[in-house]
């Protein structure tokens, strides 16, 4: 029996970015479908531009797809992490609707629960440090590594694939703001 995957992403006026992920979530599908039975969250945190109507289009189309429409903007942290404790999947996948993620990623990154037996597979943001944040990151991490008793994943953003049993536990810890990344 196929395992199930959902995938999540949240928006907010991404008009022009959202059929594009979309048609490459599509695109992907079949290759998932080997393994999963696929479904997908889109929670938009009450986008002004044309965002919703692109996402009912697809919607209409695909009936896998499923929306939550949000009656104001809740955050780009606090709407996702509540999409993402709604699945009901054994397996979820959370990645940004800017495209800044790679959709392309996603069945590697899945394939890493199967041949390594993990429960979080995170991918890491990796750029040139030039300039000033870039820096300041980068004091962050250490400084905050070498203070706490748990690491942060440097780079990570929460784009990644979670087990059953990290969403279970996200649930229970009902964080208005969460921190994936810790």
């Amino acid at each position: 029996m196929k395992k199930t995957l959902t995938i999540v992403t949240g928006t907010f006026n991404e008009s022009e970015n959202i059929s594009e992920l979309l048609n490459r979530i599509i695109k992907l599908k079949p290759i998932l479908n080997k393994k999963y039975i696929v479904d997908m969250i889109i929670i938009d945190n009450n986008s002004t531009d044309d965002t919703q109507k692109i996402l009912l289009k697809f919607a209409t189309r695909y009936k896998w797809i499923k929306l939550i429409f949000n009656n104001r903007n809740y955050g780009h942290l606090r709407s996702p992490y509540y999409a993402i404790t709604t699945s009901v999947s054994y397996d979820t996948f959370y990645l940004a609707s800017d495209l800044q993620d790679p959709v392309e990623n996603i069945s590697s990154m899945l394939d890493k629960f199967e041949t390594e037996e993990i429960d979080i597979v995170l991918g890491r943001r990796y750029q040139k440090k030039t300039s000033f944040m870039d820096l300041f990151r980068i004091y962050f991490y250490k400084t905050f590594n070498f203070i706490c008793d748990f690491p942060i994943i440097e780079y990570a953003t929460g784009y990644g694939a979670y087990k059953y049993n990290i969403i279970q536990i996200l649930k229970k810890i009902n964080e208005p703001y969460p921190f994936l990344r810790g």
